[in-house]
């Protein structure tokens, strides 16, 4: 199982996240860490219909449907998570995530002005 880990959940339980979701999720977590409010995102199982969580900074492990009703596991390796960061700078969210080399001068015209 490489690549994959164990989490604790708020209920005290634990889950075991697939390497892309524990990929997505350290992503999420810097941008929340830097003021983002973080919405997740994911394709239903059963009719790939996209869905959000309401609830920002939240990730549950089940999610129901709101087009067909079923529930589906999104810590299963077939799942697409993602999310979508509402809030803060993407610079901030770019810089945090590949560091300071991301950041450049700015492009002075061909006059040098």
């Amino acid at each position: 199982m490489s690549g994959y880990r164990k989490v604790n959940l708020q209920d005290g339980g634990e889950a075991v996240l697939h390497p892309q979701l524990g990929d997505t999720m350290d992503a999420a977590i810097v941008c929340i860490k830097m003021g983002a409010a973080v919405h997740f995102q994911w394709d239903c199982l059963h009719c790939e219909s996209r869905q959000v969580f309401e609830t920002a900074n939240t990730f549950n492990i089940r999610g129901k449907c709101e087009e067909c009703g079923n529930t589906s596991d999104l810590l299963s390796p077939s799942a697409h998570v993602g999310f979508m960061m509402v809030a803060g700078s993407p610079m901030d969210a770019i810089t945090a995530l590949f560091g300071e080399e991301v950041k450049r001068e700015p492009k002075k015209d061909k006059k040098g002005e």
